[in-house]
């Protein structure tokens, strides 16, 4: 769903959690819901700026939304 980041994005910022799944603390699930989640908050603010980001800057907000979820993960188990 989400266009900026994915679950193997997060895993491999993350290598300790091995392969996410539906009965892994976090679910793959759990994952996907907050990628998506960082997909439209990035997108709202970048229409309120006007904005529209691909290639490069597209790639960097990827990395961003990745690593946006790795630090929820990180601070919540």
């Amino acid at each position: 769903m989400a266009s900026y980041g994915s679950t193997t994005g997060v895993q491999a910022l993350l290598p300790v959690l091995g392969t996410l799944s539906g009965s892994t603390t976090p679910t793959s699930t759990q994952v996907t819901t907050w990628l998506g989640e960082g997909y439209a908050i990035i997108n709202r603010n970048l229409a309120n700026r006007g904005k529209f980001f691909s290639g490069e800057r597209g790639a960097g907000l990827l990395r961003f939304n990745n690593a946006l979820v790795a630090n929820r993960i990180n601070e919540d188990f």
